[in-house]
């Protein structure tokens, strides 16, 4: 991660710290992106570092290819299935940093490594990114009612977090947009984590296609199944927005399937959406 409008001090390659409090062998979007972004920086050429939490109380330093790995002793966050907190006293953190002097220290999340970590890399005037994955459900049980009080000491933790790096960058509009809403002040922009817009983006609607599988004009949206055997079929229902789900064939194996019942399904799935982004839609 490379600021806007930051000089690079080695001419194309950089010393980087990635941070995160979410991490293998923990399943998720946060270790996937965290791990991904710093073997794609290595690849490049940079020299990165991780700091991550350990699956138990005791750490080590490993390898990953061309990543170093830092694995924290860590307890088990009790809210977050399989989320730990990674123990880094003040000490370890500026030994850390000390150790490897990276030109700028990305973090995944305000909690313990998070906070260590950047208060290490400010002591020695390293910039610091943040890019927030959060959101007050993450801190909750998920049975518990949404309370405003606990959403108002989420947002003054994370923003007050965020206002004291150098660049937050967050992967949705929506996602920067709640922060700033709460109070952030510092550079901030949206990076999309691993998503090419311009590849995957709507374009016109295809009339050829329309007419070929007779396609009504009024109904522009589709569901589709497919049956993968010797000759592959594809089953189609259009609807349009508004429209209850149809049920469509989930296949089990060639010509045998049950009925998926995707209504029922996006119902509940919206039931335990964020209230804080099922708000905004």
């Amino acid at each position: 991660m490379i600021m806007p409008g930051a000089s690079d001090p080695r001419e194309g390659t950089m010393r980087i710290m990635v941070v995160t409090d979410q991490y293998e062998p923990m399943v998720g979007g946060v270790p996937t992106v965290t791990r991904e972004l710093a073997h794609g920086l290595a690849e490049r050429g940079h020299s990165v570092a991780m700091v991550v939490p350990s699956p138990g109380w005791r750490g080590r330093r490993t390898t990953a290819g061309r990543v170093s790995v830092t694995f924290r002793g860590s307890l088990r966050w009790p809210w977050y299935e399989d989320m730990r907190l990674g123990c880094l006293p003040a000490s370890a953190a500026r030994k850390l940093i000390s150790s490897f002097a990276p030109d700028v220290a990305h973090i995944h999340s305000p909690v313990t490594l998070g906070v260590m970590a950047r208060i290490g890399a400010s002591r020695r005037r390293v910039p610091v990114v943040y890019t927030n994955h959060y959101l007050p459900d993450n801190v909750r049980p998920s049975t518990a009612p949404r309370s405003r009080v606990l959403d108002a000491v989420f947002y003054r933790h994370v923003v007050g977090f965020s206002n004291r790096c150098s660049y937050v960058t967050a992967p949705t509009t929506t996602a920067l947009g709640l922060l700033r809403e709460h109070g952030l002040r510092v550079p901030s922009g949206v990076i999309s984590n691993g998503v090419d817009l311009r590849t995957y983006s709507p374009g016109p609607a295809d009339d050829q296609i329309r007419q070929c599988y007779r396609l009504p004009a009024d109904r522009p949206l589709i569901a589709a199944s497919y049956d993968s055997g010797p000759i592959p079929v594809t089953y189609v229902e259009p609807f349009a927005a508004g429209d209850v789900l149809p049920e469509m064939p989930l296949f089990l194996e060639t010509g045998s399937y049950v009925p998926a019942p995707l209504e029922a399904t996006y119902q509940t799935a919206w039931g335990h959406f964020p209230a804080a982004i099922r708000d905004r839609l």
